[in-house]
């Protein structure tokens, strides 16, 4: 069994308000269905019946868990996310699927690299941008310490597992410990940030390096405290340059009237080409030796 479908059944064993529901995504989880019955709901492939069903069984009490494909999720269904979970605040998750760079040759189609700008507009939903699996999957202990809709940007990652001994919601932490200059970044991000960090040390140079899983907070205190203490950032993210981390980034900054020098590694304004993940990351320059010069060139 799958590590995410062994936590979705774990969980409903111990929440019986817990449902699945899936737009045709089953992918991580064929065996569900049988397992837990009626509390497993396929709606096809109709992404806004999705979140209007969830909602309906949120406002019954329930706790609805929907999957799909981001790029239709939150784009096919962006009004029903807004105005069915966000506007009751109703207490739901909304799983994306083929975020970012995190596929295998899917089309340009398929890809969300605008899903956290579009789910950043929307009041009271929170966003969780896990780097690993086991990350991710610990969003399902802690399911009673927010009532809110909740985005999670589906990343099933064994390789790391940064993260996942100090987990509480809203937490973002520190992965490593530096000095003048500090990395800041999530999701796949995250493990070659740390691998070009150590290419960095060779020459002396020491970044922090922060895993901000959770965004869309606001009064972030934690960013404040980052802003205020290091004065050169790098924020990496496999999403465009507006409506992301980095966006949030310069909006605190300009709020806090700080002044620091920024190293944006995005997508800028472009579209990429789907390929295979290794050859994505070749070629949009997120390699950790690509990022090591990019910090290199930044400091200079």
């Amino acid at each position: 069994m799958h590590y995410y479908e062994e936590s979705l059944y774990e969980l409903t064993k111990k929440n019986k308000e817990v449902v699945i529901l899936t737009a045709e995504n089953r992918f991580s989880m064929r065996n569900l269905p049988n397992l837990i019955g009626e509390k497993f709901i396929d709606v096809g492939i109709m992404e806004q019946n999705l979140v209007g069903v969830s909602a309906g069984l949120s406002k019954c009490g329930k706790i609805p868990i929907m999957h799909a494909l981001s790029a239709f999720l939150t784009m096919r269904s962006f009004e029903f996310i807004r105005t069915d979970l966000g506007y009751p605040n109703l207490k739901s998750i909304i799983v994306g699927t083929f975020t970012g760079f995190n596929s295998q040759a899917n089309g340009p189609t398929h890809q969300a690299i605008e899903d956290i700008g579009l789910m950043r507009l929307i009041p009271n939903l929170k966003i969780f941008a896990p780097s690993n699996i086991y990350e991710m999957c610990n969003i399902f202990k802690i399911i009673d310490q927010f009532d809110s809709p909740l985005y999670l940007r589906y990343n099933d990652d064994t390789e790391i597992n940064y993260g996942s001994d100090v987990f509480n919601f809203g937490e973002n932490i520190k992965i490593k410990d530096g000095k003048n200059i500090a990395i800041l970044t999530y999701g796949i991000n995250l493990k070659n940030s740390v691998k070009a960090s150590e290419l960095l040390e060779k020459k002396k140079i020491f970044p922090s390096i922060y895993n901000f899983r959770f965004m869309n907070f606001k009064n972030d205190k934690y960013l404040k405290k980052i802003l205020n203490t290091y004065s050169k950032l790098v924020v990496i993210e496999d999403h465009f340059s507006n409506g992301g981390l980095t966006s949030i980034v310069k909006e605190e900054s300009y709020n806090q009237k700080i002044n620091n020098k920024l190293l944006e590694i995005n997508l800028e304004d472009r579209f990429f080409k789907p390929s295979l993940i290794n050859d994505v990351l070749e070629h949009e320059g997120f390699t950790p030796k690509d990022i090591y010069n990019k910090i290199l060139n930044f400091l200079k």
